[in-house]
Parts: structure tokens; sequence; C-alpha cells
């Protein structure tokens, strides 16, 4: 699937249609309650500029191909990270191993 998406390449027209729907949703959206926005603000006050704090996690203000594109190539096997918890309970004395 990833293969098949970079050989496509960035679709412009899918792009500026999510962009246009996530506007229309966020200008059409109601009001959230006092608790929710606070905690949304702060938790956004800690990775987004103060000027884009209202809007930045729904709008797509520019499309940019060249970094979607480059973002896309990342996606490989080899970039893989993979995380593994072990539902048993460890048992008294005993460790786990590693897996390099």
């Amino acid at each position: 699937y990833l293969a098949s998406l970079q050989q496509q390449g960035v679709n412009s027209a899918l792009h500026r249609s999510i962009a246009e729907a996530g506007e229309v949703a966020w200008q059409w959206s109601p009001p959230s309650d006092p608790t929710s926005v606070a905690s949304d603000l702060a938790e956004r006050l800690t990775r987004l500029p103060f000027k884009d704090l209202l809007w930045g996690d729904d709008i797509i203000r520019q499309l940019d191909d060249e970094l979607a594109m480059s973002l896309l190539k990342q996606l490989s096997p080899s970039n893989l990270r993979i995380g593994f918890v072990d539902p048993r309970p460890l048992e008294k004395g005993k460790k786990r191993g590693i897996v390099p």
C-alpha cells in the first residue's frame, strides 16, 4: 500500500477536498463546554504557536505537496518502531528479555 502511494505521489485534489471539509466542519461545529475548551487550549499551548491556537488542529491553511511527499517517503519498514507490551504479569524475581 505504501509503495503504491509513493508511486502515485500526492493527490492535491484530495488534500484540497479534505481541507475544505475540515473548514466547513470547524465553522459549523457546535459550541463545546468550557472545561473541554480550557483543556484543549492548554494542551495546544504546548505545541502550537499562539496565533494558531483556535484552529491549528482543525483547519489546513496551506497545502505543501513537497512536504507531504517527503513524509510519505519516510513511511517504510526500515523506519518502523514496534513495541510489545506483554499482558501477562511478571513473576516475582524473574526478568523479561528485551528483543533488540
